[in-house]
């Protein structure tokens, strides 16, 4: 089963509808199993890769894997369901299975041929999370599937010690680390000379946490870049990026910001979907992970912006770190009129500049 890693090119995108942007439906039959918790479906307009929502099943490496893969097979090949999106990638969308008013994710819960994930994982709301988790009990008080196996761990705790297996690995194989200086803070020696951006990228093995989304479809005179996926029927309109300093416990903090739109069904039908802002910055521990709650001021008016996600990822003697945020579309629609527009995150504060918010507008006509 082949998982998203930290910062794809996709990254953005798929963090940012599971942010609970609207659902979309999709009605079709069953044509393929691809494993146990992903299908492919027959549509009107095509074929989709769908995942049953909040649920882990058996790694290839594991027991199980492929006989959960052919029970889910024997439920719903050649079958007419309803599949209600809730995240996507370029890879797969998630969301709920309902075959004849069943809930696919519950029943292989109920049948011990998955592990539940934990809302820290997945934000589910509570009744579903409730529902699921009775199924995922009885099936594990009578020890059917995973649950009779002895010491079978669930997928994410599999992955995570394959992972760290690996990190060490890496390490031990790793030559010394060249520590690159940038801002030297002892000026009474010999200064050192500014490192260029492009030499910074490579000394830190040309790590890029805002990869660019379909760099040749952008607008040279916006720079509005737009992107669709005929496969999986979603597309993206984005922001360029903007930089900001914002001022913090640790002094100033650079961190550039991008605005996205995300939307599902044609390529030309943008009415269902959602927006989101990005913050990506770089620092030697990482100054947003304990407290990376977004408060936006437009115009003095104050927006506490709730659905969030932070990744980050630890590159040399740097962390990368980029939280993602869902806006309503009133929130945005004030956010990019505003003739002020202040930015605080945790313990840290800047604003957004007069090209940012223009930039923002010109995301929101683009949509339309």
């Amino acid at each position: 089963m082949k998982y998203l890693k930290l910062f794809p090119a996709t990254l953005f995108i798929l963090l940012l509808t599971q942010a609970a942007f609207p659902q979309s439906k999709f009605s079709g039959q069953v044509v393929d199993v691809l494993d146990g918790k992903t299908v492919v479906i027959q549509t009107v307009g095509g074929k989709m890769t769908a995942a049953l929502q909040y649920i882990e099943v058996p790694e290839p490496e594991q027991p199980l894997y492929r006989t959960v893969a052919e029970h889910l097979r024997k439920l719903v090949i050649n079958k007419r369901v309803e599949f209600r999106a809730q995240r996507v990638s370029t890879e797969v969308i998630a969301g709920q299975l309902v075959m004849g008013g069943i809930d696919l994710s519950q029943q292989m819960l109920r049948d011990g041929a998955a592990w539940h994930m934990g809302r820290d994982q997945t934000g589910q709301g509570m009744v579903e999370w409730t529902a699921y988790a009775e199924n995922q009990s009885q099936a594990r008080a009578e020890k059917l599937g995973v649950w009779s196996v002895p010491g079978l761990k669930p997928a994410w705790e599999f992955r995570a010690e394959k992972e760290e297996a690996l990190r060490q690995k890496a390490m031990a194989e790793k030559p010394a680390t060249v520590v690159v200086e940038i801002n030297p803070v002892d000026q009474t020696k010999t200064p050192m000379r500014r490192w260029k951006p492009e030499e910074v990228l490579k000394a830190t093995a040309g790590y890029n946490p805002w990869p660019d989304i379909n760099k040749d479809r952008r607008d040279p005179s916006t720079g509005i870049a737009t992107q669709y996926d005929p496969a999986q029927k979603f597309g993206t309109i984005e922001t360029p990026g903007a930089f900001l300093n914002m001022q913090g416990p640790a002094g100033t903090q650079r961190v550039e910001t991008r605005s996205l739109y995300v939307y599902f069904g044609g390529e030309n039908s943008t009415s269902v979907g959602g927006y989101g802002i990005g913050f990506a910055t770089s620092s030697k521990d990482g100054i947003f992970k304990k407290s990376p709650n977004l408060v936006l001021l437009a115009d003095g008016k104050k927006f506490d912006v709730k659905a969030m996600k932070l990744v980050s990822k630890k590159v040399g003697d740097l962390t990368y770190e980029l939280l993602l945020y869902k806006l309503e579309t009133d929130a945005m629609q004030e956010i990019a009129y505003a003739d002020k527009l202040e930015v605080k995150i945790g313990a840290y504060s800047g604003a957004i500049d007069g090209e940012a918010r223009n930039s923002m507008r010109h995301l929101m006509l683009a949509r339309k």
